[in-house]
C-alpha cells in the first residue's frame, strides 16, 4: 500500500514538473518566435561586429580628426543608401553632444560624398575609406560603430527609421559606458 502510495506521488510530481517545464518551454517559444528572421539577422550582425579592431589606416583618418576623446560614433554609408535611413540617422546622430562623431563615405567617388554631404546637411567630420565595408564583412548600409580611440568596436547599430526604441537601446548602451 505504500509502495503504491508513492509510487503515485512520485508520477504527479514529475507530471506536475513536466507540466511546469511545459509551460517555460511555451513562453520561451512565444518570445522567440514573435522576432521575425530579419531581427534576428541584424542581431547577430551587429553583435558579430564587437570586439572587433579596425585597421590602422582608419585608426589614422580618426586620430587625423585632432581629437582626444574617450569613445566615437561612427556613420559608415555609401552612395546608393535609403535616403530616408540617412536621414534618420544623420539626424539623431548630429543632436548627440557627449560623444565625437564622424562619417565614413565608404565609396571611391570624392564627388558624390560632397554632394551628399550637402545634400543631408551633415555638420560632423567626414573621411573617406573605401575599404571599411570589405574589411569589416558589412552586408548592408548605413550602419554606425561605437568605437575606443584604438579602433575597437564595442558595439554596432543598423538604422531602423521604423523601430526609432532599436536607437533609444543603442544610445542607452553607449551612456552606460561614458
Amino acid at each position: 500500500m505504500k509502495r503504491v502510495k508513492l509510487t503515485s506521488v512520485v508520477i504527479f510530481a514529475l507530471a506536475f514538473f513536466n507540466f511546469i517545464l511545459l509551460m517555460n518551454n511555451y513562453k520561451l517559444l512565444r518570445k522567440f518566435s514573435s522576432l521575425n528572421y530579419s531581427d534576428l539577422d541584424i542581431m547577430l550582425e551587429e553583435n558579430s561586429l564587437s570586439g572587433r579592431k579596425l585597421n590602422n589606416a582608419f585608426v589614422r583618418l580618426v586620430e587625423k580628426q585632432g581629437d582626444s576623446s574617450k569613445y566615437f560614433l561612427v556613420l559608415v554609408f555609401r552612395k546608393r543608401d535609403c535616403d530616408i535611413c540617412l536621414n534618420y540617422i544623420i539626424s539623431s546622430l548630429q543632436k548627440i553632444k557627449d560623444v565625437k562623431v564622424f562619417g565614413v563615405y565608404a565609396d571611391s567617388d570624392t564627388i558624390s560624398m560632397k554632394k551628399m554631404v550637402k545634400i543631408f546637411q551633415i555638420k560632423f567630420p567626414v573621411i573617406q575609406d573605401v575599404g571599411i565595408v570589405d574589411e569589416l564583412s558589412l552586408k548592408r548600409t548605413p550602419f554606425v560603430l561605437f568605437i575606443s580611440p584604438k579602433g575597437v568596436i564595442i558595439y554596432a547599430y543598423y538604422p531602423n527609421y521604423l523601430k526609432p526604441e532599436s536607437w533609444d537601446k543603442f544610445l542607452s548602451k553607449i551612456k552606460l559606458l561614458m
